[in-house]
């Protein structure tokens, strides 16, 4: 019984760039959405930063990284709003 709950506890703990999968709004793939994120979506919106993954930054699925997709991550961060929506096209 302690080995399952050791293996629950450690699978549960895994974040889900572990198993390849990307996270909606964790542009530098750092395996958490917070508020570098955010100001890296800013940054590529206006100009100083080069590249970035779209398909990670475009967290509200209108088919372009703006403003709006990093204040949507600001709030997320922050727990205004539970979730995002990428739409990994």
């Amino acid at each position: 019984m302690k080995k399952i709950m050791l293996l629950f506890i450690i699978i549960s703990s895994l974040s889900a760039t572990s198993f390849g999968q990307s996270l909606c709004g964790d542009v530098n793939s750092d395996g958490a959405v917070n508020v570098v994120d955010a100001l890296l979506i800013t940054q590529y919106y206006v100009g100083t930063l080069e590249e970035l993954d779209e398909e990670l930054g475009d967290v509200n699925s209108d088919g372009s990284v703006t403003i709006n997709d990093s204040l949507l991550v600001a709030q997320y961060y922050t727990g205004s709003i539970p979730d995002l929506d990428c739409s990994f096209h």
